[in-house]
């Protein structure tokens, strides 16, 4: 099981606030395992991918990162992703839901965990995949 050590993109986990935090029926779901893996990925290299990319839950989130500092990360330079001006770094999306319906959660850029996270909407967070490598 493989992490981005950088954050590679930027994205909306929803277009439209109404279509909730659901993992599952997201537009950044959608994003990952289309546009994405078209992308990033060339035909020999997906046959050595188990499964579709993916984002880290809350839980994953704190176990494979045993403390904050460990979850700060920092944007490629294309990503377009929002960063604090203290560390450089940025906000990352989990997959897991946030506290209200319209939100999701995230790792803020001090590395914190955060399920009281922005609005689904919210674009400049950024796109830290996760996936699994046939070895």
């Amino acid at each position: 099981y493989v992490v981005s050590q950088k954050a590679l993109d930027a994205h909306a986990f929803n277009a439209d606030e109404d279509d909730g935090n659901d993992w599952n029926s997201s537009d950044l779901k959608k994003w990952l395992e289309n546009d994405f893996v078209s992308q990033a990925f060339t035909g020999g290299e997906m046959k050595e991918i188990n499964g579709a990319p993916t984002l880290l839950s809350v839980d994953e989130a704190n176990n494979y990162f045993k403390s904050d500092n460990d979850r700060i990360c920092m944007p490629t330079q294309q990503a377009g992703a929002w960063t604090w001006d203290d560390n450089g770094a940025c906000n990352w999306w989990l997959r897991s839901p946030g506290g209200n319906s319209d939100c999701a959660a995230l790792v803020v850029a001090d590395g914190c965990v955060r399920s009281d996270g922005p609005s689904v909407v919210n674009t400049p967070r950024a796109v830290r995949p996760a996936l699994w490598v046939n070895l």
